[in-house]
């Protein structure tokens, strides 16, 4: 009777310790596990940018690095009008989607507009259905959509009537042509204007049929080199947004 007493206690004691141990390790998945979402960017790489071109942003995000699972089974994407109302996705929620979709997830919700700011965060589920926490919430400012928004008008200088000539050599032939072109100067373009003292936010939005460089007061306001980039003209012209508050 005695060792079937100390046998069942045994067991006991043996039990207890293995509902520990488990009950630990539990704990240690489950935090691996609810590793946010990270490295959430828009369309083309763009993190958090300002002036973007589409009124659909297309989100992509990456599965944490220190989750124990790197499989997703499903997402949900949540977007709003500022980061305090981010719970309460008042622009769109996307519900849980049962897809392995991580990039170029296209939002659905109400019509964005021009020069408005959103924040969006994502969450995941793994292959077992466990979820995973909120990302933080990364931001998204709309440029100029439509055309329409555009209330600057073009600028340029007046023609210079500046033409310069060279010769041409014909390989076969060896005949020497003189050819005369215009000869566009790089221009320089200026106008002041007063700013109110008390300036919360301020954007420049820019662009041009050739290169160009800007400057405020005579400071350059980005180290960006051969801006817009390269343009095909007849299709579209390319714009830049830059942040000029400071």
């Amino acid at each position: 009777m005695v060792n079937v007493c100390k046998n069942k206690k045994i067991s006991r004691l043996s039990l207890l310790g293995l509902l520990i141990l488990f009950s630990g390790c539990s704990y240690t998945e489950q935090s691996l596990d609810l590793a946010a979402p990270v490295d959430l960017k828009v369309r083309e790489g763009f993190v958090e940018p300002i002036g973007y071109y589409e009124q659909a942003p297309r989100f992509s995000w990456q599965i944490a690095p220190t989750a124990q699972s790197q499989f997703q089974q499903a997402y949900q994407i949540q977007v709003a009008s500022s980061q305090a109302n981010i719970a309460d996705a008042d622009l769109w929620d996307s519900q849980k989607q049962l897809s392995s979709d991580t990039s170029w997830v296209r939002y659905q919700g109400e019509p964005l507009i021009s020069r408005q700011q959103v924040y969006w965060r994502v969450r995941v589920w793994d292959e077992q259905g466990r979820v995973s926490n909120w990302s933080r919430p990364a931001a998204v400012e709309l440029g100029l959509l439509f055309n329409a928004d555009w209330q600057g008008q073009w600028i340029r200088h007046p023609e210079t009537g500046e033409t310069v000539t060279f010769d041409v050599t014909d390989r076969k032939t060896k005949l020497v042509t003189a050819v005369t072109n215009k000869h566009y100067r790089p221009q320089y373009l200026r106008t002041e204007f007063k700013a109110k003292p008390t300036i919360t936010k301020a954007r420049l939005y820019i662009t041009s049929k050739g290169v160009f460089n800007a400057y405020i007061n005579g400071q350059k306001i980005s180290e960006d080199v051969m801006t817009p980039g390269w343009t095909p003209y007849l299709q579209r012209i390319e714009t830049l947004t830059y942040d000029v508050t400071s």
